[in-house]
């Protein structure tokens, strides 16, 4: 899950991440850290264990505060997971709340 590493410059993200780490350390034992390169795809791989719909709304907002598309749905938080076929591939339709457009320097252009 590659990604841009800017969204634990948001405070409203470190917070929800650290929310998220209290519950998976209360739930499971487990102590995850924010500096782990593998962090957010951690919190999905948690979503299964249990159901904690406040985890699963936290680290739905967190993926969409890292600019992520859910692969888990959550019932208040609507996943925008339509793709667009555009030249042969396949690209999100949304991302940040923009939409797909067409592509620039082989880069997919949201606006």
């Amino acid at each position: 899950m590659s990604m841009d590493s800017s969204w634990v410059l948001k405070r409203e993200a470190v917070q929800l991440a650290k929310e998220c780490i209290a519950t998976i350390q209360l739930q499971l034992g487990v102590r995850l850290k924010l500096s782990n390169p593998e962090f957010l795809a951690l919190l999905g791989d948690y979503i299964d264990l249990w159901e904690d719909e406040t985890y699963k709304k936290n680290v739905a907002k967190l993926y969409y505060l890292a600019g992520l598309e859910p692969i888990f749905s959550v019932d208040s938080v609507p996943v925008k997971s339509e793709l667009v076929e555009y030249l042969g591939r396949s690209y999100p339709r949304f991302k940040d709340n923009k939409e797909f457009k067409n592509l620039y320097r082989g880069q997919p252009v949201y606006a």
